[in-house]
């Protein structure tokens, strides 16, 4: 079966953060359960023949929602440091997810191109599997790195 993948890159997508200095920003990140978001957005298309499916068509249109405070360009000193290292990490961690994702579907490809043709019945079943494996993994690298904590997504107060 040949499959085929058209993934794009992320699109970022901004929304604004509430608080008058860097400790009301800061306590309004923290209290969020997640300061940012990647969706790869995935979905497929077929091509078949005789009841068989001989092409599948993966198409992604990832986003990344990442937090935006005004007053982040009048910090100074500490305060500026560490959102600056904050973003930083937050940026690298959610460009991560999209490198799983992407990884994930190159594996897709080679496993399904080798495996051979699917019947049409079992196609729906298959990239279930692929999109759940996909979520597990993305979950697990979350929990591995407490959604970007080891990495640095952090902001003291």
């Amino acid at each position: 079966m040949k499959v085929n993948l058209q993934i794009a890159s992320p699109k970022t997508i901004f929304y604004p953060v509430k608080g008058k200095d860097y400790t009301e920003a800061a306590t309004y990140l923290i209290e969020k359960p997640y300061s940012a978001c990647y969706e790869a957005n995935p979905t497929y298309k077929t091509k078949y023949s005789d009841g068989t499916t001989t092409e599948i068509t993966i198409k992604a249109k990832p986003t990344i929602t990442l937090p935006k405070w005004n007053g982040a360009s009048k910090l100074k000193g500490d305060e500026k440091k560490y959102w600056t290292s904050m973003m930083t990490a937050l940026k690298k961690h959610e460009a991560r997810h999209h490198k799983y994702f992407v990884d994930a579907a190159k594996k897709f490809k080679k496993s399904r191109e080798s495996d051979g043709d699917v019947p049409n019945d079992d196609v729906a079943k298959v990239m279930n599997a692929f999109f759940t494996a996909g979520q597990a993994e993305q979950d697990a690298y979350d929990n591995r790195t407490d959604h970007g904590v080891s990495e640095g997504v952090v902001l003291p107060i």
